[in-house]
């Protein structure tokens, strides 16, 4: 079972219905997922599937909710504490409207030291590779040969 798979299941135990939780299982890396979890948001809002996301009016040309909303038609990143950082500025350099949450798991110390010394150049390369991606993106839009 994927780690997308699994956050699914336990949301829905936790009550969250079904319709309101995508999950992105394919993905082998963090930018990988984002990116895949943002083709999977808009797909879906492009055919208007995911009550959570439409109740606002959001659209693939408004995705995001309104300032002082409910939070309707924003995805929720969540991981680990350590690792959270490289995901919100990931999210936010592809343009994905996001709210955060991250796991505290008090037994896993070790893994979460190991983890966050492997975060610092993980930070830089991600973000490098965002950029590149973004602005292949953009140059795309704007009917230009990317970059």
């Amino acid at each position: 079972m994927s780690e997308g798979e699994a956050g699914r299941a336990y949301l829905i135990a936790l009550g969250v219905p079904p319709e309101a939780v995508l999950a992105e299982t394919a993905s082998s890396t963090t930018l990988e997922n984002l990116l895949n979890a943002r083709a999977l948001y808009r797909e879906t809002v492009r055919r208007g599937e995911n009550e959570a996301v439409r109740r606002d009016g959001a659209g693939p040309d408004r995705p995001t909710s309104a300032p002082g909303s409910d939070g309707a038609g924003r995805m929720l990143i969540v991981s680990s504490r350590f690792h959270l950082f490289r995901a919100m500025l990931l999210a936010r350099c592809l343009g994905i409207p996001a709210s955060y949450a991250g796991a505290v798991a008090p037994e896993a110390w070790p893994e979460e030291i190991v983890g966050t010394i492997r975060e610092v150049p993980a930070i830089y390369l991600n973000a490098f590779r965002c950029l590149a991606i973004r602005m292949t993106e953009m140059a795309g839009e704007n009917g230009d040969e990317p970059v």
